[in-house]
């Protein structure tokens, strides 16, 4: 997804209240936000907190950089800190895009204290999706399928592997 358009989906009055939803969850004082995009979560996030992206695209992180956040060019599945660097780890939208979504989760527990929190769209078959989630609760139960995305396309596939 080019940067303008990341930048003008953002601005919807959904993925803000997602955005202050996830800030209003984050218990430290370090916090790192894996596969960043455009760091429109920064925006949400207590003067008071140290903000990190982490974000695979160099475009982004020039845009990242210029507006003063600090920000690391790399991919969520070798994350290039070393373990319990920080109290809150975030991994928004950002898992459903690998085709292998348990090292992108392992490698965020790594670099995190106490905290990772983790949101998925819902069953979506967009192709740079390579896995759709749904997921259900009942009583003290979370129910979550997870399913392997036959439109995901190649593209997406050779992108995540540089």
């Amino acid at each position: 997804m080019e940067l303008k358009t990341l930048i003008k989906e953002m601005e919807n009055n959904s993925q803000q209240a997602r955005l202050a939803k996830i800030a209003s969850m984050i218990e430290g004082n370090t916090i790192l936000d894996a596969g960043a995009g455009a760091g429109q979560l920064k925006k949400h996030i207590q003067a008071d907190k140290t903000y990190e992206a982490l974000e695979a695209e160099q475009s982004f992180v020039n845009h990242l950089r210029a507006s003063a956040i600090r920000a690391t060019q790399g991919n969520i599945t070798q994350i290039p800190y070393a373990d319990k660097t920080f109290d809150t780890v975030i991994a928004a939208e950002i898992l459903e895009h690998l085709e292998n979504p348990g090292l992108g989760l392992s490698e965020c527990m790594r670099v995190a204290k106490d905290q990772v929190i983790i949101t998925l769209p819902r069953a979506n078959n967009w192709e740079e999706h390579a896995w759709t989630f749904t997921w259900e609760t009942e009583n003290e139960w979370l129910f979550i399928n997870a399913k392997r995305n036959p439109n995901w396309k190649t593209e997406h596939q050779e992108k995540l592997k540089q």
